[in-house]
């Protein structure tokens, strides 16, 4: 068997060092060629991430951010690694480690001793180039047998992570095109939202350019009251929240948070991918969900009747927790009436946390403060 070599840049990968302590209590040792030296420095431990090294080898990674835990299995044995525990659970037995996992910048950091002892790897570390040698010694379990079952099964306990932090933030930028076929005539909407959440209150803004004109709308819920920004006079008034929802889903293809905001019966229609991918100079798992006519049919509605061809997809990002990151969305539509008509979108959300307090115009926070300033009985 071709043995594979995975090499970590020091450069590239923070690496955490403990000196001192655990050279001096004898859990770390220097040997060359069998015999233990100690010179003027003492030997170094060093970190690296699990999820680069044990895929790379072919090795299945799952991250649970309910427990903090990874999960490794390669058809022989099952590993479980605890943030913060200096043990791992080989299949259910703890084996104790050199050092407690490191959640470091969204990544599982694990000693370079538990990938020699655990993952069937030799590791060499050379000091001068600075670059950390990774060999497996035995065969593992090929990315390729993980079932497309098991693939949609994982991708989809993504999606049912998304936005499951209480408080962030979320900003939309959206382009929604309509054309003839020969382009002699078309319009173009932009749609920048802005929505903010923080346990059961929220506030959504957005502004709408069309024809070169901006239109104002947004919705909040304060307390217990909703509130809606009336587009024609830009005033926020008091609703509630059935219109409030039912104005959210009449008005999916104009509204890219609730665009995404997908039924049981969508994701059932859409092919489903899991991947991992770059973000920001970190490694993403990314979700993409796809589709066809039908879906784009039922969206576009009888803005387009006699749809030929339609497709969508999404692509949701995830970091190492499982919170989304952003979502990607495009869209393409094309009737079969003369001449045909083209519609086209485009979009992204940002997520980020937010512990802030939600920015509520004075007019909804006046009504809920002046109520609370009222005195009461006794």
């Amino acid at each position: 068997m071709v043995k594979m070599k995975v090499v970590c840049m020091i450069g590239v990968v923070t690496l955490f060092l403990l000196v001192g302590d655990l050279a001096k209590a004898g859990t770390v040792r220097l040997l060359v060629e069998g015999k233990e030296v100690w010179g003027d420095v003492p030997p170094i431990v060093v970190l690296i991430p699990v999820r680069d090294v044990a895929e790379a080898m072919g090795i299945a990674v799952v991250w649970d951010p309910g427990t903090n835990s990874v999960t490794l299995e390669d058809g022989e044995r099952q590993i479980v690694l605890v943030v913060g525990q200096a043990e791992a659970l080989v299949d259910g037995k703890p084996e104790p480690l050199d050092l407690p996992i490191v959640m470091h910048r969204g990544r599982t950091m694990v000693p370079l001793s538990f990938v020699s002892e655990h993952l069937g790897a030799d590791v060499t570390w050379d000091p001068a180039s600075g670059d950390v040698h990774v060999t497996p010694v035995k065969s593992t379990l090929p990315p390729e047998s993980i079932s497309p079952e098991e693939t949609r099964k994982r991708a989809l306990a993504l999606l049912s992570q998304t936005n499951v932090q209480d408080r962030f933030k979320a900003e939309a930028h959206y382009s929604l095109r309509m054309s003839l076929g020969d382009d002699s005539l078309s319009m173009t909407r932009t749609v920048n939202q802005v929505l903010y959440t923080s346990g059961t209150e929220m506030l959504r803004q957005t502004t709408t350019r069309l024809f070169g004109e901006d239109l104002l709308s947004g919705t909040a819920i304060r307390g217990e009251t909703v509130w809606r920004l009336n587009p024609s006079s830009a005033v926020w008034e008091q609703g509630n929240y059935e219109s409030h929802h039912d104005w959210l889903i009449h008005q999916r293809l104009d509204n890219p948070l609730a665009l995404v905001e997908l039924t049981e019966e969508e994701l059932s229609m859409a092919t489903v991918t899991l991947s991992e991918e770059i973000n920001s100079g970190e490694v993403s798992q990314v979700v993409t969900l796809s589709w066809g006519l039908p879906m784009v049919a039922e969206l576009v509605g009888d803005q387009m009747a006699e749809l030929v061809e339609g497709r969508m997809s999404m692509r949701f990002w995830f970091d190492e927790a499982g919170l989304t990151q952003r979502i990607d969305i495009e869209l393409f539509a094309l009737d079969q009436v003369e001449p045909a008509n083209v519609m086209e979108a485009t979009g992204q959300i940002l997520f980020t946390p937010w512990n802030e307090p939600i920015p509520f115009p004075d007019e909804i926070l006046q009504p809920v403060d002046s109520e609370s300033d009222q005195p009461q009985d006794q």
